[in-house]
């Protein structure tokens, strides 16, 4: 019995060891990419869109599994302007000292609020309040992402997608875009969304063998 428990052990050893390997092997085949800092160009900067945006990209390229992400912080001196951070000699020079193959960049474009007719909850409203709408709340991002061969400096992706998210629900009021005020969850779901239409935009373009990374 005792041999059999020990056999039982080494195998489950062995697999663990060749499980690890494996996905080892398959980082190691994936292309390496640092983040460069994402800014901001909308009259909203003061809700911090970029470095939310900058996290939420960050951890959907790690759910879709596109590249083995490199820590490039430390590596990093930015130039005042985001255009500076495109041109070549920086980004080869970026790339060269961390390391990676590729960098990948972004921009928040626009932060908006508003409300809006849900027709989608004409048919019930209707019924119960003789009207013909609900007014929905709405938070919408547009937002620019690009992926840079930082070896030779030059753009391999560029998209652009914008997202709304609106709510008919009543809730509080907690966060000021420009004169309007939104609920926190909705901003930062619309935020989300964005992301991750970027990213797997990006994913769906190198799955067609538009991109190749």
């Amino acid at each position: 019995m005792k041999s059999l428990m020990h056999g039982l052990c080494l195998l489950l050893v062995l697999v663990s060891f060749c499980t690890v390997a494996d996905a080892a092997g398959v980082t190691a085949n994936k292309p390496s990419c640092g983040i460069l800092r994402f800014t901001d160009a909308t009259s909203c900067s003061e809700v911090d869109s970029d470095e939310l945006m900058e996290g939420f990209v960050t951890d959907e390229l790690l759910a879709e599994d596109l590249f083995s992400l490199v820590d490039i912080s430390e590596d990093v001196s930015y130039p005042a302007e985001q255009a500076f951070w495109l041109n070549r000699d920086f980004v080869v020079d970026t790339g060269f000292k961390a390391g990676t193959k590729y960098l990948l960049t972004g921009k928040v474009l626009e932060v908006s609020s508003g409300a809006e007719a849900d027709y989608a909850g004409t048919f019930l409203s209707n019924i119960l309040l003789g009207s013909s709408y609900v007014a929905a709340d709405y938070v919408k991002v547009k937002a620019e992402m690009r992926v840079i061969n930082a070896r030779s400096g030059k753009e391999v992706w560029y998209g652009v997608q914008t997202v709304k998210d609106s709510d008919t629900s009543v809730r509080s009021k907690d966060i000021k875009l420009g004169d309007l005020s939104v609920d926190q969850e909705q901003y930062y779901k619309a935020v989300e969304g964005c992301s991750r239409a970027l990213v797997k935009a990006l994913k769906k373009d190198v799955e067609k063998g538009k991109v190749y990374l």
